[in-house]
């Protein structure tokens, strides 16, 4: 994945995936966010964070 913000939409449903650092010990890491919509509003919101 190419560094910067990959975002993905499909019905109701928004996928955000983004690179940074977590944690104290600065650790590479994937964000990825997902959102569900409803009526043009955010309604529910789910995420993962992968570190190396």
């Amino acid at each position: 994945m190419k560094a910067g913000i990959e975002r993905i939409k499909q019905g109701n449903f928004v996928l955000i995936i983004s690179e940074g650092h977590y944690g104290k010990r600065s650790s590479q890491a994937i964000f990825c966010d997902l959102y569900r919509l409803e009526n043009g509003k955010l309604v529910e919101h789910w995420d993962v964070i992968e570190t190396n």
